[in-house]
C-alpha cells in the first residue's frame, strides 16, 4: 500500500525568485497547474501558442 503523500500543493516560482503561482502533487512524477503559471514563470507570454520548455523552480507547502 502507498504512503499518504505528506505534502501536495506547491509554489511555483519566477528564475527571479518570485512566486509565480500554485500547483498540485497528482502523482510521485506529476505536477498540475495552470499554463499560464509555467508562462509566468519562465518568463514568457501567457498567450503564446507554442509548447513552453524550460525548468522552473518549486518546493513543497507543509499543511
Amino acid at each position: 500500500m502507498n504512503k499518504p503523500l505528506e505534502s501536495s500543493i506547491v509554489r511555483i516560482y519566477s528564475n527571479t525568485g518570485n512566486v509565480k503561482g500554485a500547483g498540485f502533487l497528482v502523482t510521485q512524477k506529476h505536477i498540475l497547474t495552470c499554463a499560464h503559471v509555467v508562462a509566468y514563470a519562465i518568463g514568457i507570454s501567457t498567450r503564446t501558442k507554442e509548447i513552453p520548455s524550460g525548468e522552473i523552480s518549486l518546493n513543497f507547502i507543509k499543511c
